[in-house]
């Protein structure tokens, strides 16, 4: 009997340890929102960047944790936002497929929707390197 609470003692601690890498979301002070909706399916794909350089995935009702970038693709990130100026830019142009980057500081909010046919290249740029972030 003392043999069995000890096998099953023993499997339930190899049962519960996790390997795996949990990752809580959490608020940072600037945080990067892209994704895009719309389409046939009306489907929105969000993601968020926060400033320590953890990517989340954005769902209805789970935030999940996609991978964690390092200090030099965020800082290209940073500057690439600086050099679109894209807290000077205004476009709302939603349609039928529209991608969007919101930046969330402390102090403010830039966000910035788009089509196809109503884009800014330095915007697109900045938003092709976020999402090529999700590739590495």
């Amino acid at each position: 009997m003392k043999n069995f609470f000890l096998l099953a003692l023993l499997l339930f601690l190899f049962f519960s340890c996790n390997t795996t890498k949990n990752s809580v979301y959490k608020q940072t002070e600037t945080q990067i929102f892209f994704g895009n909706s719309g389409g046939f399916t009306n489907a929105k794909l969000e993601y968020v960047l926060n400033d320590d350089g953890e990517i989340f995935k954005m769902g209805r009702d789970s935030i999940l944790f996609v991978k964690k970038i390092d200090r030099k693709q965020l800082k290209d990130i940073q500057r690439s936002i600086d050099e679109s100026e894209f807290r000077k830019v205004q476009i709302n142009s939603p349609g039928n497929m529209s991608y969007f980057i919101r930046l969330k500081t402390k102090n403010d909010e830039s966000r910035v929707v788009w089509t196809d046919k109503t884009g800014n290249k330095p915007v697109e740029i900045v938003y092709n390197k976020l999402f090529n972030l999700l590739k590495d």
